[in-house]
């Protein structure tokens, strides 16, 4: 799938979302299985068309044409403008296409918004979405009645296109009016055409879209910067007693002092207790006229380690600086888009602009747990114990468990070495399942990360492990978190926890990681 405009995506027929307005450009959902459909599912949202192909929706039938039922034939739109200026009006709606109609309107789009763009670049941007597409959960099936099996056979009928295939079809789209029709349209729409799209055409060499790419990027940058503000924040005040940050921050403090008292110290002290959220406002940096995240983190590094080097990371300080020196436009330049790319480009970590990387990640985690299971001989217990890191997919977020086990490490002052384990559990939640209270007595601590999150049980209780602690003196007997995707929650090997029952209709996944320490004596 691939977003088309703001709120306007492009998906597989068999991904139809009962509660959005949609428009089906598909053979493969016949009348029966609509009526059917509509009978369950009594919040389906509104259909703005209903065709088999896209040449039902745009184009013109011949004169006296009539379909099956004997009626004249009625094509929505003349032409492709027509129908994508439609779409830019319209609102949240979900496009579901077969294989045929996602190739045509994947190549009109880019023949449309960027005639520029050579063959081969047009291929790896489509091979990005199809891949990542491919990544997506199929096993959920909620259509229901003889539709289940309906949209079985759709999910299947996805198979990847080649570079020979893909290029065959996109050779022969072209703009079916002259550019200048165009003209107003695009200068309407572009600033609503999805990020992905402007950086691959930017890659290839194309400023054009540059005032709107660098709005975007701007926003990206923005919300990654906050939270590495947050980061800094929380880092600092869990550490307030430790000699380093007490360097960073310029003052002395001792566990007996009233915190509050330092609020108006200094600079740093003024923005440590300032509680907004959203730091990259004018009134913000107005109010704190002489911090830098980037000169935050860099005193933080060399208190804690004596250097000064930057540590290799995507948001670079360079990164950090752009955003603060761009708060009043909220915008970067060319000069600012081509440095920025340059970097990224060249960087092998995670990229500044994978602002939906967990959910890449989440991707990434479903897909090698479904070929790790299927390949197991003999086949996995109910746990589901498998080696997921030899693949090199699954780096990331073993990364995200260690530096979780590092930071419990630091809060207990162990300086122990330690590993996690290679057999790890892959935890699929279906319906009505639930885990029984239970620790982990013969490792040192756990770790879970929520690959995805429903509204609908199955959340965490961690047990005081002071059993009769009373509300007067904590805030209960257990701290209950619901899963959200993209949490990961890190604990003692002591503690006690328990999963409620889980009432989703979807799989829910999570992933269990062990720690244990390798030179305890």
């Amino acid at each position: 799938m691939f977003l088309l405009f703001d709120r306007v995506y492009v998906k597989y027929d068999f991904m139809l979302d009962n509660n959005t307005d949609n428009l089906i450009c598909s053979p493969n959902i016949p009348t029966l299985i609509w009526d059917e459909l509509e009978a369950i599912h009594t919040n389906m949202g509104e259909f703005m068309h209903r065709v088999d192909t896209y040449e039902d929706l745009v184009g013109t039938a011949e004169v006296g044409a009539l379909d099956d039922n004997d009626e004249q034939i009625v094509i929505p739109y003349l032409n492709d403008l027509e129908f994508f200026d439609a779409l830019l009006t319209q609102g949240r709606i979900n496009i579901h296409v077969d294989t045929v109609a996602y190739d045509k309107i994947f190549s009109k789009f880019l023949k449309i918004f960027f005639p520029s763009m050579s063959r081969d670049v047009a291929w790896k941007t489509y091979n990005i979405f199809r891949t990542n597409s491919q990544l997506l959960n199929t096993t959920s099936f909620i259509w229901g009645g003889a539709g289940e099996q309906q949209q079985i056979d759709n999910a299947a009928q996805w198979v990847p296109r080649t570079k020979t295939e893909f290029l065959a079809v996109y050779d022969t789209i072209s703009r079916d009016l002259e550019d200048d029709a165009y003209t107003t349209f695009i200068a309407s729409a572009k600033q609503k055409i999805g990020i992905e799209f402007m950086i691959a055409n930017r890659l290839a060499g194309d400023e054009s879209y540059d005032v709107f790419l660098g709005e975007k990027m701007y926003k990206l940058m923005a919300a990654r910067v906050n939270e590495e503000g947050t980061f800094l924040k929380s880092t600092l005040f869990n550490n307030m007693f430790r000699p380093w940050v007490q360097t960073v921050l310029g003052v002395t403090v001792n566990a007996s002092d009233d915190l509050l008292d330092l609020q108006d110290t200094n600079d740093m002290t003024r923005w440590l207790f300032d509680d907004t959220e959203r730091y990259f406002t004018v009134d913000y940096q107005t109010n704190h006229p002489n911090i830098r995240f980037s000169a935050i983190r860099t005193a933080m590094i060399t208190a804690v380690t004596g250097s000064s080097l930057e540590v290799e990371e995507a948001l670079t300080n360079v990164s950090m600086d752009f955003v603060h020196d761009n708060v009043l436009v909220q915008n970067f330049t060319t000069a600012n888009i081509t440095t920025i790319l340059s970097a990224d480009k060249t960087y092998l970590g995670p990229s500044v602009f994978e602002c939906e990387s967990r959910l890449k990640v989440n991707a990434l985690f479903i897909g090698n747990t479904t070929k790790a299971i299927s390949a197991t001989t003999p086949k996995p217990v109910a746990d589901h114990n498998v080696d997921l890191w030899v693949s090199d997919n699954m780096q990331t977020i073993r990364s995200y468990f260690m530096e979780g086990f590092k930071d419990l490490c630091t809060t207990y002052n162990e300086k122990a070495d330690f590993d996690i384990d290679s057999m790890n559990m892959v935890n699929p939640m279906k319906h009505g399942d639930f885990k029984s209270c239970h620790n982990h007595d013969v490792i040192d601590a756990f770790g879970v990360y929520y690959v995805n999150e429903s509204d609908e049980g199955g959340k965490l209780r961690l047990y005081d492990p002071r059993f009769l602690s009373k509300k007067s003196f904590s805030q209960g007997p257990y701290l209950e978190i619901k899963p959200r995707t993209g949490l990961m929650v890190i604990a003692p090997y002591y503690v006690w926890h328990e999963v409620t029952p889980y009432l989703g209709d979807e799989t829910r996944y999570s992933l269990i990681c062990n720690m244990v320490f390798n030179n305890v004596t």
